[in-house]
């Protein structure tokens, strides 16, 4: 499992050493460099098998698009390298190291430098499963692919998240992440147990067709039940099913990365996808998850007041903005973060301006 990750001069990272645990969200307001962490931790994913030596790799990937190679060095550096490492104590340390031409902009890829001090941390993050905040929505029909579903493959999408489901329904949900209502292990029923959570009443099906998996919603039991069409449903749960999916599926060792949870969702719908997260990182599962959602925190911090969640497992990666002048009297800009810790009755040690206080604001507002 990871412990911490070491960041300099990739994009608005400047210099960034980062603690992390088993489950650790990224705050902060738009562009303060929260999706430029998860870049370089899906960097470390895509090399992580790759020998030392200078070799060029593509910027363009299933998981990130990162353009030129003008788009990924720090645009202040003086010179065009960047360093990437990822640090576990009884795995050793993933070093990712690239240098570019100061004469071009225009590269499509990038030479690189890779060390790798232990098999078993390259594994592990070669085998990160990421769901970006562009997840797919909803639709009857998915794709259906053997590969991907072998593989248990979701897509940065999750667009086999459908196909996965449908082929592995019965399987057994490690117990930490049972649901407390449910007495169904199974994905399936786990699946529909977590789902009551975000819609009541609603109930997940699938079927498989010879090269398509469909996905249909039911709501209501017996003669009385019916089945719809994700179409004539909303948003919020075909845009939760790959994350209750994958997070249901994994197993202790795996590390999930998830992008804005709380899409579409009722806030007490965010706030048991945040129990969810607890639940896995107490069974060791590490998760990296950026969220705007104050209620995602604070199902966190129920969970570890409740004891669902040792409190020293959790970290708070809350992003800044920071500027100041060069030498030369041109304005720097870059990326600071600060960590802030849940102590065991789910208070935080420091609530810096920008962090969850929007709300306050907006009422001191309406109160004068």
């Amino acid at each position: 499992m990871i412990q911490s990750l070491e960041i300099v001069q990739f994009k608005s990272l400047k210099n960034i050493c980062l603690d992390v645990a088993p489950l650790t969200l990224l705050s902060g307001q738009n562009g303060s460099g929260k999706s430029s962490l998860l870049q370089a931790l899906l960097l470390l994913k895509e090399n992580a098998w790759k020998q030392s030596g200078n070799y060029s790799a593509s910027l363009e990937t299933p998981f990130y698009s990162l353009g030129h190679q003008s788009d990924i060095f720090y645009q202040w550096a003086s010179e065009r390298t960047l360093h990437i490492s990822a640090f576990a104590e009884t795995e050793g340390r993933l070093v990712f190291s690239a240098s570019g031409s100061s004469e071009t902009s225009d590269w499509d890829s990038v030479d690189f430098r890779l060390d790798v001090d232990k098999k078993h941390l390259a594994e592990n993050l070669s085998n990160i499963q990421y769901l970006s905040a562009d997840r797919i929505g909803p639709r009857s029909e998915h794709a259906l692919s053997r590969k991907a579903m072998s593989a248990k493959f979701w897509g940065s999408h999750g667009e086999n998240a459908v196909a996965i489901l449908s082929e592995n329904k019965d399987q057994e949900v490690i117990p930490e992440l049972l649901h407390e209502n449910s007495n169904d292990t199974t994905l399936q029923g786990q699946l529909d147990a977590w789902m009551q959570e975000i819609s009541p009443g609603a109930a997940i099906r699938t079927e498989q067709t010879q090269n398509k998996a469909i996905l249909k919603i039911g709501f209501g039991r017996g003669r009385g039940g019916r089945e719809f069409r994700p179409e004539n449903v909303g948003f919020g749960i075909s845009i939760s099913l790959p994350i209750l999916t994958m997070v249901l599926s994994a197993r202790k060792g795996d590390c999930l990365i998830v992008e804005n949870p709380e899409a579409h969702l009722h806030p007490r719908g965010q706030a048991s996808i945040g129990r969810l997260f607890a639940k896995a990182a107490a069974a060791g599962i590490q998760m990296f998850v950026e969220t705007h959602s104050d209620h995602v925190l604070n199902g966190v911090r129920v969970a570890v007041k409740n004891g669902i969640l040792d409190s020293k497992k959790a970290v708070i990666a809350f992003f800044e903005r920071r500027t100041e002048q060069t030498q030369n009297g041109l304005e720097e800009q870059f990326s600071h973060i600060r960590q802030l810790r849940i102590d065991n009755d789910g208070e935080m040690d420091d609530y810096p301006v920008g962090f969850l206080d929007e709300w306050a604001f907006q009422l001191a507002k309406l109160l004068k």
